[in-house]
C-alpha cells in the first residue's frame, strides 16, 4: 500500500514513521522546507514512548503534485487547512484511492464536501495520542491509545476493514466504528468542557474539577456543546452530560514520597475527588531499588482480586512496608522471605490523613 501523509507536523511525523518503519511506500508532504530537508537528508527520527528510531525509509516534499498515485491519503493537517487540501485533491484520479482525514473537533467533513465527493472519505479520531516537534526532522511521541475510523457517511464496509488492518499492521491500536460522528462529537465536548476554562483560569484539568465554580463552568460549556449535538441529530452514548465530562476528566494518581527526606515517608493520592496521604516510617539502611516496581505490581494484584483502588493501594503499601522491613542486605539474600498476604500486622499498615 502507497501511503501518504499530507500535513508532517507532530502527528503526522509519528503516522508516517510507524508506517514506513513497517514496509509501507510512504510520502510525506509538509511546507516546512527545513522538515522535509531534514526527513529527506538523514531521515526522520521519533524519539518518546515508542522509543528512539529513525526512520530512513521515508520521503518527503514540498511538491503537491508529486503526491498523486497514492492508495490512502491522510489528511493530517490542523482543521483550518483541510479545505485546502482537499482542494488540490480534488484534482487527482482518486477512484481507487482513500482519503482519512485525522483532526481534532469538528468541521473536517464539511470541509471536504466542498471541494470533493466524499463517497472514499473516512473520519478519523486520535484517542490518548500525543507528540511534539524537537526540531526538523524530529519528533516526540508522548502517548498513544487508538486510532478510531469510521466512513463519513456511518455504516461498516470492507475498505473500513482494510484501512483498520493497515493501521494496526503499521504498528497502532485501531478500531473501526460504525457511527465515527458520535465519537467526534463526545471528543468535542470534552475539548470544549476543558480547553477553553484550562486556558482562562490557566489550570489543569484536576484543579478545575477541584474547585467548585470553575467545575460549574466547565459543564456549562459542555451542556452548550451536547445541546448542538442534539440539534445535530447526533446519537450519543450517554445521557448525563455532567457525568460524562466528570468522569473524563478524573484520574487516579499516586505520587510515591521516598525520595524524600522527612522522618515520616508520605505518599499522596488523588482521583479527582478523595486525596489523601498514606504515611509510613522512613526505613534507613534499606536497599529502595525496584520498590516502585513492586508497589505497581502490588496495586495492580489487589484490583485484580476485586479490592477497589482505594483499599488496594493501602493494602499494597502495606506489603512493601512488610517487604522492606524483612529484606536481607545486599550479599546475605540466601534466604526466604516470609510475606503476610494481606498484611494484618499493625505496624505495616500506613497511616491514612485524609483532608479537604
Amino acid at each position: 500500500m502507497k501511503v501518504c501523509v499530507i500535513g508532517t507536523g507532530a502527528m503526522g511525523s509519528i503516522y508516517g514513521s510507524f508506517f514506513a518503519k513497517n514496509n509501507f511506500d510512504v510520502l510525506c508532504y509538509d511546507v516546512w522546507d527545513e522538515h522535509v530537508d531534514a526527513i529527506n537528508n538523514k531521515g526522520l527520527r521519533v524519539s518518546g514512548i515508542s522509543g528512539d528510531h529513525t526512520e530512513k525509509k521515508i520521503r518527503a516534499t514540498t511538491n503537491f503534485n508529486e503526491l498523486k498515485d497514492r492508495d490512502l491519503y491522510i489528511i493530517a493537517t490542523k482543521g483550518d487547512a483541510v479545505g485546502s487540501v482537499a482542494s488540490k485533491l480534488a484534482n487527482f484520479d482518486l477512484s481507487s484511492a482513500i482519503v482519512l482525514t485525522i483532526q481534532n473537533g469538528l468541521g473536517a467533513a464539511e470541509r471536504i464536501e466542498k471541494f470533493m465527493p466524499t463517497e472514499n472519505v473516512l473520519l478519523g479520531v486520535a484517542q490518548g495520542f500525543g507528540a511534539s516537534i524537537k526540531a526538523p526532522g524530529h519528533a516526540h511521541h508522548n502517548g498513544m491509545s487508538m486510532i478510531r475510523i469510521g466512513e463519513i457517511n456511518g455504516g461498516f464496509t470492507d475498505r473500513l476493514t482494510t484501512i483498520v488492518n493497515a493501521w494496526e499492521k503499521a504498528g497502532f491500536t485501531s478500531k473501526g466504528f460504525e457511527d465515527i460522528q458520535q465519537l467526534i462529537w463526545e471528543k468535542f465536548i470534552c475539548n470544549v468542557a476543558y480547553s477553553g476554562p484550562c486556558s482562562v483560569f490557566k489550570k489543569t484539568i484536576g484543579e478545575i474539577l477541584n474547585d467548585k465554580d470553575m467545575t460549574e463552568v466547565s459543564i456549562q460549556c459542555a451542556l452548550e456543546a451536547r445541546n448542538l449535538g442534539d440539534l445535530k441529530k447526533i446519537n450519543f452514548s450517554f445521557d448525563d452530560t455532567e457525568k460524562y465530562i466528570i468522569d473524563f476528566g478524573s484520574g487516579a494518581v499516586l505520587i510515591k514520597g521516598g525520595h524524600a527526606e522527612d522522618a515520616i515517608c508520605k505518599d499522596f493520592f488523588y482521583d479527582g475527588k478523595n486525596k489523601f496521604y498514606l504515611e509510613s516510617p522512613r526505613l534507613k539502611n534499606t536497599m529502595f531499588h525496584g520498590t516502585g516496581c513492586v508497589l505497581s505490581a502490588a496495586i495492580t494484584s489487589y484490583v485484580a482480586l476485586g479490592e477497589s483502588l482505594t483499599d488496594a493501594i493501602i493494602l499494597a503499601k502495606a506489603y512493601l512496608n512488610q517487604l522492606l522491613n524483612n529484606s536481607p542486605e545486599i550479599g546475605n539474600g540466601d534466604r526466604l522471605i516470609s510475606i503476610q498476604v494481606p498484611c494484618n500486622d499493625s505496624q505495616y499498615k500506613p497511616n491514612i490523613v485524609c483532608f479537604d
